[in-house]
């Protein structure tokens, strides 16, 4: 977590060559990096760390004119004023121009709110809360698509493949907060989908027996869990070993995507879905690059967390080399006109409802087979073919 003297984690300046138009100026720019490296986030924090570090060792050689940009790591915890206090220090003793990070909704928030009162643009790589682009603010962007719309993929594979008629809900604390099951209950009862289970649980719990017990009792069709890594882990091997098997497991956030589900949970992640905005057989130059370089340099695969603020590094370098000077103000406006595609997908950041200031990007369907995480919807992109219906723990 962070101490009192927010100490900064770490600070890595490489040289980002780019090819800069006939306004290019010299000089070092500074961009504050906002991620997890201790807690129950730590997992994603290292592996945005790595995925920065390939993406600026890979922007080096691709370029022979260019700047310095800076990278200033920031550990933050979730606790509201110790992020605020981080970022503040971050802009006013380390002089950041911009923000980059891929942290907690609740974190994200904070960090948002001080960016946009202290006219740093923010490039938010990893958070969800639909909140955070409904505000009207100048100076916050979001890369990902909004928890509103993590689910379209999974929704269109409901509708043409599962057609269920009840739904129960699983949600750690930390997926709850603002970022509330209301669109996703919303649009089940418009689908004609009854959600006759949603429960809230603490983080630190370990025993989840009781409420999959409760859970089993109503049989549902559909099982969807928004959980971290450690349990994620324990509420399918609990599963397993109460004998729950609905027709499909769905788990949201990180905790279902990580390699370490796979090798954790073993046989109790196998058939198991979820959704990511990204995986290696998008259509999309560099990425297959991207997650080949990862798993050769840090021996195990990455997942779209990594991906996004990989991506998000791409973003920096190109508002960088567009931008008519290092002034905050100047690097919003050339950002606010990005328009190209990273290794997860195009990036144009526009307004539509309340958003503003917001990418819009697909997502994707995967499955855990074997072992491996597969992308099975959409059909035109899936690598292969998903198990349907679940086939229970016996039948394997």
């Amino acid at each position: 977590m962070v101490k009192a003297d927010h100490k900064i984690l770490l600070i890595m300046t490489l040289s980002v060559c780019l090819f800069l138009s006939s306004a290019a100026f010299g000089g070092t720019i500074k961009v504050g990096v906002l991620i997890h490296m201790t807690g129950e986030l730590t997992q994603f924090g290292h592996m945005q760390k790595n995925s920065l570090s390939i993406a600026l060792r890979e922007l080096q050689g691709q370029h022979k004119n260019g700047n310095k940009i800076t990278l200033i790591f920031q550990d933050l915890s979730t606790v509201p004023e110790e992020v605020r206090s981080a970022v503040t220090n971050l802009i006013s003793k380390e002089q950041v121009s911009m923000l980059l990070g891929g942290v907690s909704s609740i974190a994200a928030w904070e960090a948002a709110s001080v960016a946009q009162s202290q006219k740093i643009p923010f490039l938010i790589t990893a958070s969800t809360e639909d909140l955070l682009t409904e505000q009207g603010w100048e100076y916050v962007f979001r890369l990902n698509p909004p928890f509103s719309e993590y689910g379209n993929g999974l929704l269109w594979f409901m509708s043409e493949v599962i057609k269920p008629k009840t739904i129960a809900m699983l949600r750690a604390k930390g997926f709850a907060g603002r970022m509330n099951a209301s669109d996703m209950i919303e649009y089940c009862k418009k689908a004609g989908y009854e959600v006759i289970f949603d429960y809230v649980y603490d983080e630190t719990t370990t025993d989840f027996r009781p409420v999959l017990k409760q859970i089993k009792g109503k049989n549902p069709d559909v099982i969807t869990m928004a959980s971290f890594l450690n349990d994620a882990v324990l509420l399918m091997q609990q599963n397993k070993e109460i004998n729950i098997h609905p027709l499909l497991f769905v788990g949201f956030g990180g905790g279902f995507t990580l390699p370490q589900f796979g090798e954790k949970a073993f046989e109790a992640a196998n058939y198991v879905f979820s959704i990511s905005v990204w995986n290696p057989s998008v259509p999309y130059a560099g990425s297959k690059d991207y997650y080949e370089t990862y798993r050769s340099r840090h021996h195990t695969r990455p997942d779209f967390h990594g991906a996004e603020i990989y991506a998000g590094m791409q973003v920096v370098a190109d508002t960088v080399a567009r931008a008519k000077s290092f002034d905050p103000e100047e690097l919003r406006k050339a950002l606010s006109s990005t328009d190209m595609t990273t290794i997860i997908g195009p990036v144009k950041f526009i307004s539509y409802g309340k958003k503003t200031q917001q990418n819009r990007l697909p997502t994707y369907l995967v499955q855990w087979i074997d072992g491996e995480m597969k992308t099975v919807w959409p059909p035109g992109l899936a690598s292969e073919k998903y198990v349907f219906p679940f086939p229970g723990w016996k039948n394997r």
